[in-house]
């Protein structure tokens, strides 16, 4: 078998997005644990920021390291290792009971996350159609995620915070068998793809700086309101039930958008798919100032959720078509960690500092502006930069 085809091979896609799904599950699941650290721990805004701050972090400095441990360890070694710390951090977690503690045990799990990421994000820069791949490898994270609102409720009315980490030491536990489809080779500049796109080998510093801070800026917005859409709905008397039912029916959007990006993402042109989700992310944005309304708050959810699927494969896809060894992705996981970080961050103090959410609203959308006109530039320059025989690779 060739290399091309061993990274296409079904097991290890399949492998790449179980753990993909169950590492960042802190991230997708934000809203309903930002809603229990306020209530059920009585944390401050500034404070549920701070412990997103540093969960997110960790997992974004997890790429540093990254950076020495790729070139000497194959990806199966790796995932071994990173399964291991990801069950002490997250079994640790369970028994913690002040902020502090909490966090200093979320460091280990949160940089185990982010060192899984890396390596099924690496692997899925590898496939032949890695837009579509990182579809799948999203679609994956949109269910689990999805599944994990509408009963962590529940869960935390009955047995506190505590259960969360219980249900991640238990995902992690059944998915733990199938690391052994992840290579057993280090990976080299040998074994590169095979089918990087002519022509766009040597994108200098600069051009793959500007890929990953759209990566970074687009985070930052999407944290900024994904942490505290359900204090957004509270704060407009729409009720917590429905705000739950909302975030988890919003997710068969986000499973809509993961589903056409997979159809299309081979094919589609990216300078249009990407402005078209970005133009989502406005609108949804406008609907959630002011006085909201149930409808409002439901519509900006779903248009959220959907943008947010669809749009960021094709940013992926854009970075992946400049990687052609997977190592750009170390720092684009970074950039995830460091934008999902900073948001929740940044938004607790605007709203601690302002009256209303309209400050962090407009900052999220200015942000949102930075990383459209950031990866548009990027494929711009792609396109100019192939052959015409090549050009397909820009779609």
């Amino acid at each position: 078998m060739n290399i091309q085809n061993r990274y296409d091979a079904k097991g290890h896609i399949f492998a790449l997005c179980l753990f993909a799904a169950i590492a960042p599950l802190v991230m997708m699941t934000t809203p309903v644990l930002a809603y229990e650290l306020a209530t059920g721990w009585k944390l401050a805004p500034s404070q549920v920021g701070e412990f997103f701050f540093y969960e997110q972090i960790y997992m974004g400095l997890a790429a540093f390291p990254a950076i020495w441990w790729a070139k000497r360890f194959s990806p199966q070694a790796c995932m071994k290792f990173f399964i291991a710390l990801f069950l002490f951090g997250n079994v640790c977690s369970i028994f913690a009971d002040t902020l502090t503690t909490l966090i200093l045990a979320r460091s280990g799990a949160a940089f185990a996350a982010g060192s899984i990421l890396i390596i099924t994000m690496a692997s899925a820069s590898q496939t032949s159609k890695p837009a579509r791949t990182f579809a799948i490898w999203l679609l994956g994270q949109t269910l689990l995620g999805a599944t994990a609102i509408y009963f962590l409720p529940e869960l935390f009315a009955k047995y506190s915070l505590a259960a969360f980490f219980i249900v991640l030491v238990a995902l992690m536990l059944i998915a733990t068998p199938f690391y052994t489809q992840f290579s057993r080779e280090i990976p080299s500049l040998a074994n590169a793809k095979i089918t990087s796109t002519p022509g766009v080998n040597h994108y200098s510093l600069i051009w793959k700086s500007i890929g990953i801070t759209a990566v970074l800026t687009f985070f930052i917005s999407i944290s900024s309101i994904w942490t505290f859409l359900t204090s957004i709905g509270i704060n407009s008397q729409i009720t917590e039930n429905n705000i739950n039912q909302d975030l988890s029916f919003a997710t068969l959007f986000g499973i809509l958008g993961c589903f056409i990006a997979t159809l299309i993402g081979h094919k589609a042109k990216r300078l249009i798919t990407i402005p078209f989700g970005f133009v989502l992310f406005f609108i949804s944005i406008t609907l959630l100032f002011g006085q909201v309304t149930n409808f409002n708050f439901m519509s900006s959810v779903f248009l959220f959720k959907f943008a947010w699927m669809f749009t960021f494969p094709f940013i992926l896809g854009s970075l992946a078509a400049i990687d052609t060894s997977g190592s750009l992705m170390k720092f684009v996981s970074f950039m995830i960690g460091a934008g999902m970080a900073i948001g929740p961050m940044l938004s607790g103090l605007i709203i601690e500092n302002t009256s209303g959410f309209s400050g962090l609203l407009s900052s999220a959308a200015i942000f949102f502006f930075i990383s459209l006109f950031f990866i548009v530039l990027l494929n711009i320059k792609a396109k100019q930069s192939i052959d015409p025989a090549a050009k397909f690779a820009i779609k």
